[in-house]
Parts: structure tokens; C-alpha cells; sequence
């Protein structure tokens, strides 16, 4: 449930925030309680409203619901990143690693 939080937020941002193909963003932090259970399965609906810009970091507030419920919910924040040079830093911490 928490992926399929984060990954909407992410959706979102790309759709309509950062189109962009070299800009994306990373989850920062990810505050959620699960409120029900749900059968492996059953369709669930995820809902993600942009609640604060600041600057690069973006918050948002997260649910999910299956047909009967509220499932989960918390806030999610991400920050938009440039892909070539997060990579390019990544890469250069692998490589300090020896990976």
C-alpha cells in the first residue's frame, strides 16, 4: 500500500508538476497508518492531494480506500531531483564504496 502511495505521489508530480524527462523526484519521508486490512486482490483506490511546496520538496496527503473502507492514510513527501546529476552522485558514492 505504502508503494502504491508513494508511487501516485510520484505519478502526479510528473504529470503535471515536472514533465520534464531529466527532472523526477525521491520520497523523503513517508508517514502512514494502516487502518484496515484488505484481501490480496480487491481493487483499491489511492488518492494523493498536494498539500505544500517548498521549494524542491512537495507534501502531500495519501489515502487509500477499498469499496468498503478508508485502508490507510498519512502524508508523503518527495523532492525533485535532476535525474543526470542525482545518477551522476549516486555513481560517484557506489564507486567510494567499491560497489
Amino acid at each position: 500500500m505504502i508503494m502504491e502511495m508513494e508511487e501516485t505521489c510520484r505519478l502526479l508530480l510528473k504529470e503535471q508538476v515536472i514533465p520534464e524527462q531529466e527532472w523526477d523526484s525521491v520520497g523523503t519521508i513517508v508517514d502512514v497508518k494502516h487502518l484496515a486490512a484488505t484481501p490480496v486482490g480487491a481493487q483499491v483506490f489511492l488518492k494523493a492531494t498536494l498539500v505544500s511546496v517548498d521549494g524542491r520538496r512537495v507534501t502531500f496527503e495519501v489515502e487509500a480506500s477499498d469499496r468498503l473502507e478508508k485502508v490507510g492514510k498519512g502524508r508523503h513527501e518527495r523532492f525533485i531531483i535532476n535525474v543526470p546529476k542525482f545518477r551522476a552522485k549516486f555513481d560517484e558514492k557506489a564507486r567510494r564504496l567499491e560497489m
